[in-house]
């Protein structure tokens, strides 16, 4: 791990929804700590197999050999990478109704994150396309924007998703959204899946402590905390049922301990 590396806390945790097992949740989180890259995807339930798209979306990116944060490196990137998803299919028998569905590929709401060093601070990079978002802070909680927009948050019913087949993707890439800028030590960056976002971006306006609360979880990874804490505001009615993905980097002063976080299979 370089020395730069070093100086960024990540914290990650993934909750399914309610009734639903880890091995059917449809987000994924990718943690780079070496390449210094994050990112979190969302499979949309209705495509095919979306949760193994979300998957290998967060592996390649987080771990490939350099961040793809423009829409040139996605349009060079992406073609392959839909085609070893299709290839996991090939020649296997499916149903009628998932042949269908094969043939129209799967989707997934994506937020990735990149850092690079810049002298003795570091440089962000960032593309998110669909419903999930980043949400940045300063040293001291003081909130410094989201991408996208807050007001944009949870406003779409039917947000453009990173497709698996090449026909759609051009198409889809066009409605990226990007961000870059300087890291200060004591900044925080927090990806977020749709649901999970909408209700982040709503407690930050009328219930701030309570986002600080789950804040606080992810940056620890306490998976048992943030089940109990994701199931009852399930049941208060703030948060509606659907799987939870979360990655918290912190650009701190000094080294610290690595990332604590639950690696689901690709």
């Amino acid at each position: 791990m370089t020395q730069a590396a070093a100086l960024l806390k990540v914290g990650a945790l993934v909750v399914p929804k309610s009734g639903s097992t880890i091995r059917e949740c449809e987000d994924a989180v990718g943690v780079g700590r070496g390449c210094m890259r994050f990112c979190v995807a969302d499979g949309a339930t209705e495509a095919f197999d979306s949760r193994y798209w979300a998957r290998l979306l967060t592996k390649c990116w987080s771990r490939g050999t350099s961040a793809i944060t423009s829409a040139r490196r996605f349009e060079e990137c992406l073609p392959a990478l839909g085609d070893r998803f299709h290839a996991r299919w090939e020649g296997k028998r499916l149903s009628w109704y998932s042949e269908e569905k094969s043939r129209r590929g799967a989707f997934a709401a994506f937020a990735g994150l990149a850092f690079e060093p810049d002298g003795p601070e570091l440089r962000w990079s960032a593309a998110v396309l669909g419903d999930s978002c980043l949400f940045r802070f300063a040293a001291g909680g003081m909130f410094r924007g989201a991408i996208p927009d807050v007001a944009e948050i949870g406003s779409h019913r039917r947000p453009m998703l990173i497709p698996s087949r090449r026909a759609l993707q051009s198409d889809a890439l066009s409605h990226l959204w990007f961000g870059s800028g300087e890291a200060s030590k004591g900044d925080v960056f927090l990806l977020l899946t749709d649901s999970i976002a909408a209700w982040y971006a709503r407690m930050l306006e009328t219930d701030p402590q309570l986002a600080r609360a789950f804040d606080a979880i992810v940056e620890g990874s306490c998976h048992a905390e943030a089940e109990d804490f994701i199931h009852g505001e399930r049941r208060r009615g703030t948060l509606r049922n659907d799987d939870v993905a979360a990655v918290r980097v912190r650009f701190t002063d000094d080294s610290v301990g690595g990332s604590s976080f639950v690696s689901l299979p690709v």
